[in-house]
């Protein structure tokens, strides 16, 4: 799968269509984490239009954090564990939790994986809530919506970090898929809709 993953990367090392330029590179084995070794490909979008160019880098840092849309991928015996963003804390956390070592304290990562099924083929986590407030925010300092949406106050909503788990795994006669929500990203979408209510709640009024 790895040989695969490479050849894939090297295929689309540059694919541009009309004011879009995309490259991506690989760098094989570019980080160490324990006895473990992680392929790190870093993906870069180049528009021709000036604005549209700093929004799209501005949207980038934002939900992936400085080094943008960077994907660490490590190859262990039986499974890929992979991150997109979050640096090599959200690698350190994601081996950490799958490998499921007790701690007295556990990382919010940790503590969402340990909710899925302990055996799958396919584990997606994301935070939602807090995603969709970075999301807002960056809508609020380009201005590219007619709203009033002050940057500072939306920046206030983030919450505590927590994820949104699902687990999918293969059985003899079907598949069993397991999702978990956690009440963090349920307050964390109830701040979102009481400052929209707030806002906009009385116009018309």
């Amino acid at each position: 799968m790895r040989e695969l993953a490479q050849k894939v990367i090297k295929a689309m090392e540059k694919v541009e269509t009309q004011g879009i330029k995309q490259t991506y590179e690989l760098k094989k084995d570019a980080e160490k984490y324990g006895k473990n070794s992680s392929d790190v490909v870093t993906a870069k979008t180049e528009l021709e239009d000036p604005n549209a160019a700093a929004f799209m880098e501005r949207f980038m840092s934002m939900l992936f954090g400085p080094e943008g849309m960077t994907t660490r991928s490590v190859y262990l015996k039986d499974k890929v564990v992979q991150t997109v963003g979050g640096g090599k804390q959200a690698m350190t956390d994601a081996l950490a939790a799958q490998e499921q070592k007790s701690a007295t304290t556990k990382t919010p990562f940790q503590t969402a994986r340990g909710k899925l099924a302990p055996k799958s083929n396919v584990v997606v986590m994301f935070d939602l809530a807090n995603t969709a407030v970075k999301i807002l925010e960056l809508v609020a300092q380009a201005q590219v919506l007619p709203l009033p949406l002050d940057a500072d106050q939306i920046k206030q909503l983030q919450s505590k970090p927590s994820y949104f788990g699902l687990s999918a795994g293969t059985e003899a006669q079907g598949l069993r898929v397991k999702t978990v929500v956690p009440v963090e990203q349920m307050q964390g979408f109830a701040k979102i809709g009481m400052f929209f209510q707030q806002q906009f709640g009385g116009a018309g009024q």
